[in-house]
């Protein structure tokens, strides 16, 4: 028998078997589905448990260790909505794509002193929509490659999107206030 959890990526390793008895080697792990792994921001602490940059090395994980897209989703308490960013942005390394929408959470990303870049990406279908983005030096900066901006505001950023490279991306009713440059590609 084979058993199949609906919603969620099942891997299977095949061998075959001859009329002798005799096995060949395992196959490498087979994937079926293509369901996104859940990451979640449950707090605004900058790091640990339940923080974005927790939720980030979730979903750079599931590109690296199974080969599987990832949303990044807030539950944050209602008193907790702004996430202010220490030390370091972000930086997305899943070529499987990374979802990151702040619709439910109303949630503002914020520098605590001037920062390069809120996310950095250079890879495959990195999608943000519904976020708030306040006081770094260049909020999204990455690769055009399936990238998807859509419906942000950004608020005194030095530049609120930079984009290099070549490829797909949809830069849709973000709202930009303040700051030096609003788009660069």
């Amino acid at each position: 028998k084979i058993f199949i959890k609906a919603n969620e990526n099942s891997y299977f390793v095949v061998t075959a078997t001859s009329i002798d008895g005799n096995t060949s080697k395992l196959s490498t792990p087979i994937k079926v589905g293509n369901f996104f792994l859940k990451c979640f921001v449950t707090n605004n602490n900058n790091i640990g448990k339940g923080s974005l940059r927790a939720a980030v090395d979730c979903a750079n994980l599931a590109g690296t260790s199974s080969g599987t897209g990832a949303n990044i989703i807030f539950k944050l308490p209602s008193s907790q909505k702004e996430i202010v960013v220490k030390d370091n942005g972000f930086t997305i390394t899943n070529n499987y794509g990374v979802n990151m929408n702040g619709d439910t959470a109303k949630v503002v990303i914020s520098a605590s002193t001037s920062l390069d870049y809120a996310f950095y990406w250079n890879a495959s279908s990195f999608n943000v929509k519904n976020i708030m983005f306040k006081d770094f030096n260049t909020a999204l900066m990455g690769s055009a490659n399936n990238a998807f901006i859509i419906s942000n505001t950004f608020s005194n950023n030095g530049k609120a999107i930079s984009l290099s490279g070549t490829g797909y991306a949809s830069i849709d009713s973000n709202k930009i206030y303040g700051g030096d440059t609003a788009i660069v590609l």
